[in-house]
C-alpha cells in the first residue's frame, strides 16, 4: 500500500511541476502575422496602400516611422514609432525599417516611476506601449525578418513588460489597492486588459513556472477584465461609454487592435477563460452597442458631443467594422462626417487598423432610420430634426447607475444639462474637458446648463469615484411633430423634474418643476456659445437672452412662478486640448420657499427673426406665448391639475393637467397639442380633448389626418367637428354624432384619425354629454390639514371608491362614492384615524373599468 501512496505522490509532484511550467495559450498556433492581419490578407493590403483612402493613412505611417527615437518624450511614443516602422517593413520589405523597429524592441521599457502612485498612473502609458511593441513584433515575424539571433531578447522584453504590469496589479500591495478601488473599473482596465491580451497572442508558446509570466494568465485576466469593463464598469445596456465619448475613443487605441487580433487568432471562437466562457470582444454585443451609441449621440457635423470629460471631436472607428458586421449605418457614419476616413484615436492614430480592416468596397451606406433616441441606461435623450448637417439637435443628460458611477474621475455633475446644435453651429454648450490637469475648471455643476440650489448642485467626481446623484430619463416618446422626455433627479434638498418638448423639429420648450420644504435661491443656467472670448455675440434681454453664432441665433425666453432676476457672467469651457476658453452664461435667479416652476423657450433661428414673447403668470400656472409672423405657440406649466383658463393671443384655452403646449399657424386650428398628466383641453370654448384617465397625450392636426400619441390607456373624446373616415391604433371607436369621436386606447399607443378637423362650436342640443367618470385635482394642493377631492360620477357605475396611497404604494384610506356625490374631504388621517406625515400622496378613483390617479402634497 505504501508503494501505491508513493506512486500517487510522484504522479502528483510531476503533474504539479508540469502545471507550474505551463502557461502557454494555444501553443499549436504558429502562423504569422496574427494580430491586425493574417498571411492570406497580406497581398491585398499591400495593394491597398497605393490607393485612396488607404494611401493617406499609409503616408501617416511612413511619416511616423521616420521619427527619431531621440525626439520622443515618452516610451509609448517610441513604441508607436517602432510599430509604424515594423508595419512599413511588412508592407514594403525595407529592412532598414525592420532594423529600426528591432532597435526599440530590444530596449523597450516602461515609463519611469518613482513610487507606487507613478506605477499606477503609468499603467495607461505602459499598456499603450505593450500593445504597440506586441504588434510590431508580429509585423516583423509576418515578413520573415531575420532577427540575427536577437529574437529571444525581443520576446524577453515583451514578456518582461507584460509580466511586470500583471505583477504590479496583482501583487504590489499599494498598487493593487488603487487598482481594485478604481483603476480596473476605468479606461485603465480596458486598456491594460487589451494590452495583456495582445502580448498573450504574440507570445502564445511561452511557458514559465511564474504565473505572472504566463500568456495564459494574461489572456485569462485580460478577457475577464475586458468583459467586466463592458458589462459592469464602463458600458451600460444602451452602449454608452460612462466616461464620455472622448474616453471611448481614447480606450480604442488599445481595445480596437486587440479586438481585431483576438478575433483573428481564435477564428471567432467562444472559449473558456478561467472558468468564464467568452466570445472575442469583436463579437461581444456590448462592443457593437458601444460603437452604435457613438452614432446615435453624434452631432449634426459628425463629431461626438463633449459631455463629461470629452471634446467635440470625431470618433468613427465603428466604420472600420461596417463590412464585418454588414452594417450600412456604420459605413455611413464613417463616410458622411466632417472628417471622413478619420483615424485619430488619442494618443496616436489607428491608421494601420484602418488599412487592414476597413473595406472601401462595402456598398451599403445608409443613414440611421431613427432621428430621436432615448437612452435612459446611457443617460441621454437625443432630439434631432434630421441627419443633415444643418439639423436642429439637442442632447439632454440624465445619467444613473453604470453611466454615472463608471465615469468616476471623468463624470460631470450635469443632471438635466443639455447641448443644442442647430443650422451648422453649436449654440448651447457643455463645458467639456480641456485636459486632465485643467478639468477642475469645468467639471462642477455651475459649469452646466442646470439649476443650482443656493449656488450648489450635485457634487463633482473625485479621482476615485463618481459622486453627485443619479438622474433618470423617463416618460419619453417621439412622434413626427413632437418629441418629449423628462429628467428626474434630486440634490441639495430639492427634487427636480425637467420636461423637454421638441416641437415641429424646430424649437424646444423646457418646463422645470422644483420642490423643497426649505427656502432656497435657485439659479437657472444657460451656457450659450457667445460672449467671453468666443467671438460670438451675446445680449441679455427683458425675458432672457440671445446668442448669435455666425448668423445663427439662439433666442432664450424664461418665466417663473416667482420674480426672476436676470444676470450674466463668464465661465470656462474647453476650446481644444489644454485650451481654456470663456463664454457668457445666462442666469435666471429666484428666491422662494414654495414649489417652483420655470417655463422657457429655446428658439434656434438661421437668421435674425423677431420673436414676440409674452409671459403668463396666473398664480399656480405660469408660461408664455411666442409669436413670429404667422407662427404662434403657448406653453403653460403648473404644479397641480386644477382647471385653468387663459388667453392664447385672442383665443381662450383651458386645461387641467400639469403642462400644456399648443402651436398654430395663421390663428387657425392648432397644429400641435400636448397635454401632460391631464384629462381635458378646451380650445375656443370647445372640449377638444377629454380623457377618462390622467395621461400624457399629444395631437397633430393636419388637413385631413390627425396623428397622436397617448401614454396611459383610456377612453378619449375628441371634438373633431366632422365624422372620421377611420381611426387606427384604437382598440375601439365610435362617432355617435355631435362632432365628438370616442376612442379607446391601450398604454403607449400611437394613433391616426382620418378626418377633416373642424372646431365649429355646435349648439348645446347637439353636444354629447360625457358619460365617463372624471377625477379632478385636489384643492388646495399642497394642503394642511385637509383637502377637497372633486370628481364626476355617472349613475351607472357600481361601487366606485376613492383610495389614498402613501409614497410606498400602501393604501392608507378608502372612501365609498354615493349617488349625487361630487367630492370628498380628506383630513390627512389614515383608516385608523392617525395623522399621517408630510409628504407626497396619491389618490385613485376606481369606478368599474375606469381608473384615474393623481398626486397631492401634505405640508405641515
Amino acid at each position: 500500500m505504501k508503494y501505491v501512496k508513493f506512486l500517487v505522490f510522484l504522479i502528483t509532484l510531476f503533474c504539479t511541476t508540469t502545471l507550474l511550467a505551463q502557461g502557454a495559450w494555444h501553443p499549436e498556433y504558429t502562423h504569422w502575422p496574427r494580430t491586425i492581419l493574417e498571411e492570406a490578407e497580406l497581398e491585398a493590403v499591400r495593394d491597398r496602400i497605393l490607393i485612396a483612402p488607404y494611401s493617406d493613412s499609409h503616408a501617416n505611417i511612413e511619416s511616423k516611422s521616420d521619427v527619431e527615437y531621440s525626439a520622443c518624450e515618452m516610451e509609448r511614443d517610441k513604441a508607436e514609432v517602432c510599430r509604424s516602422a515594423a508595419f512599413r517593413y511588412l508592407m514594403q520589405s525595407d529592412v532598414l525599417y525592420a532594423d529600426k523597429a528591432k532597435e526599440y524592441l530590444l530596449v523597450a521599457d516602461r515609463e519611469p516611476a518613482s513610487g507606487y502612485t507613478d506605477v499606477y498612473e503609468n499603467i495607461i502609458w505602459d499598456s499603450e506601449n505593450l500593445t504597440a511593441i506586441s504588434t510590431a513584433y508580429d509585423f516583423l515575424k509576418g515578413n520573415s525578418y531575420d532577427f540575427a539571433g536577437d529574437e529571444p531578447d525581443v520576446r524577453d522584453q515583451i514578456q518582461a513588460m507584460a509580466a511586470g504590469l500583471y505583477d504590479d496589479i496583482m501583487n504590489d500591495y499599494l498598487v493593487n489597492i488603487l487598482w481594485e478601488a478604481g483603476g480596473k473599473k476605468t479606461n485603465f482596465g480596458a486598456k491594460l486588459a487589451s494590452a495583456l491580451g495582445m502580448a498573450a497572442i504574440v507570445l502564445n508558446t511561452e511557458t514559465s513556472g511564474d504565473v505572472t509570466e504566463q500568456p495564459l494568465s494574461w489572456i485569462n485576466y485580460g478577457m475577464n477584465l475586458l468583459h467586466n469593463s463592458y458589462h459592469e464598469y464602463l458600458v451600460d445596456a444602451d452602449g454608452g461609454w460612462s466616461e464620455g465619448a472622448h474616453y471611448q475613443k481614447y480606450t480604442a487605441f488599445n481595445v480596437i487592435p486587440f479586438a481585431i487580433a483576438h478575433n483573428n487568432f481564435v477564428n471567432g471562437a467562444t472559449e473558456d477563460y478561467a472558468g468564464t466562457s467568452l466570445p472575442p470582444n469583436l463579437l461581444d454585443e456590448r462592443f457593437q452597442l458601444n460603437a452604435a451609441w457613438g452614432i446615435k449621440i453624434r452631432l449634426p457635423n459628425g463629431a461626438r458631443p463633449n459631455f463629461d470629460d470629452s471634446f467635440n471631436e470625431p470618433y468613427y472607428f465603428s466604420g472600420f467594422f461596417a463590412g464585418y458586421y454588414d452594417d450600412d449605418v456604420f459605413a455611413w457614419d464613417y463616410i458622411d462626417s466632417g472628417n471622413p476616413y478619420n483615424t485619430y484615436a488619442s494618443p496616436g492614430n489607428l491608421d494601420i487598423e484602418m488599412i487592414c480592416v476597413y473595406d472601401d468596397n462595402y456598398t451599403g451606406i445608409t443613414e440611421p432610420e431613427d432621428l430621436t433616441y432615448f437612452l435612459p441606461e446611457a443617460g441621454q435623450a437625443i432630439f434631432r430634426s434630421s441627419w443633415e448637417e444643418n439639423a436642429v439637435y439637442m442632447c439632454l443628460l440624465g445619467e444613473y447607475g453604470i453611466a454615472r458611477e463608471g465615469g468616476r474621475a471623468h463624470e460631470h455633475p450635469d443632471n438635466m444639462s443639455f447641448i443644442i446644435y442647430a443650422y451648422g453651429e453649436l449654440l448651447a454648450m457643455d463645458s467639456g474637458y480641456i485636459s486632465y490637469d485643467q478639468h477642475d475648471l469645468v467639471r462642477y455643476a455651475k459649469n452646466h446648463s442646470l439649476i443650482l440650489v443656493d449656488g450648489e448642485g450635485p457634487s463633482a467626481a473625485s479621482t476615485a469615484a463618481a459622486n453627485g446623484t443619479d438622474a433618470l430619463i423617463a416618460n419619453y416618446f417621439d412622434t413626427p411633430f413632437i418629441d418629449y422626455a423628462e429628467v428626474l433627479t434630486m440634490y441639495e434638498d430639492a427634487y427636480f423634474m425637467r420636461c423637454v418638448s421638441f416641437i415641429h423639429n424646430n424649437y424646444f420648450i423646457i418646463s422645470d418643476y422644483v420642490y423643497s420644504e426649505a427656502s432656497h435661491t435657485y439659479d437657472w443656467l444657460l451656457h450659450g456659445n457667445g460672449g467671453g472670448n468666443t467671438g460670438n455675440d451675446f445680449v441679455l434681454t427683458a425675458n432672457g437672452s440671445k446668442y448669435s453664432v455666425n448668423g445663427v441665433d439662439l433666442n432664450f425666453f424664461i418665466n417663473s412662478s416667482s420674480a426672476i432676476t436676470l444676470s450674466s457672467y463668464d465661465d470656462y469651457h474647453e476650446g481644444g486640448y489644454n485650451i481654456a476658453d470663456e463664454h457668457t452664461v445666462t442666469q435666471a435667479s429666484i428666491t422662494t420657499g414654495d414649489l417652483v416652476l420655470f417655463s422657457s423657450f429655446l428658439m434656434p433661428a438661421q437668421s435674425t427673426r423677431d420673436f414676440v414673447y409674452t409671459p403668463i403668470n396666473l398664480g399656480d400656472c405660469i408660461g408664455g406665448t411666442i409669436a413670429e409672423d404667422n407662427k404662434e405657440a403657448i406653453s403653460l406649466v403648473k404644479y397641480n391639475s386644477d382647471l385653468v383658463t387663459t388667453d392664447f393671443l385672442g383665443v381662450d384655452v383651458a386645461f387641467d393637467g400639469y403642462a400644456l403646449n399648443i402651436s398654430r399657424l395663421n390663428g387657425e386650428i392648432p397644429s400641435v397639442f400636448f397635454l401632460k398628466d391631464g384629462q381635458d383641453v378646451d380650445y375656443d370654448d370647445v372640449d377638444i380633448i377629454t380623457c377618462s384617465d390622467t395621461t400624457n397625450i399629444s395631437l397633430n392636426i393636419e388637413t385631413d389626418l390627425a396623428k397622436g400619441y397617448i401614454s396611459t390607456g383610456c377612453t378619449v373624446q375628441f371634438f373633431t367637428g366632422n365624422p372620421p373616415a377611420n381611426v387606427t391604433g384604437a382598440t375601439s371607436w365610435s362617432y355617435p354624432g355631435g362632432g365628438v369621436l370616442t376612442a379607446t386606447f391601450e398604454d403607449d399607443t400611437y394613433f391616426e384619425i382620418e378626418v377633416v378637423w373642424s372646431l365649429i362650436n355646435l349648439s348645446s342640443e347637439n353636444n354629447v354629454v360625457s358619460s365617463l367618470p372624471m377625477l379632478y385635482q385636489n384643492y388646495p394642493n399642497p394642503f394642511n390639514p385637509e383637502t377637497i377631492i372633486s370628481f364626476e360620477m355617472p349613475f351607472n357605475i357600481e361601487n366606485p371608491v376613492i383610495e389614498i396611497y402613501n409614497i410606498k404604494g400602501e393604501k392608507i384610506k378608502q372612501y365609498s362614492i354615493f349617488n349625487n356625490q361630487s367630492s370628498i374631504v380628506w383630513d390627512g388621517k389614515d383608516d385608523m384615524n392617525r395623522p399621517v406625515a408630510s409628504g407626497i400622496y396619491f389618490y385613485k378613483m376606481q369606478a368599474g373599468k375606469y381608473s384615474s390617479t393623481r398626486k397631492m402634497v401634505l405640508m405641515k
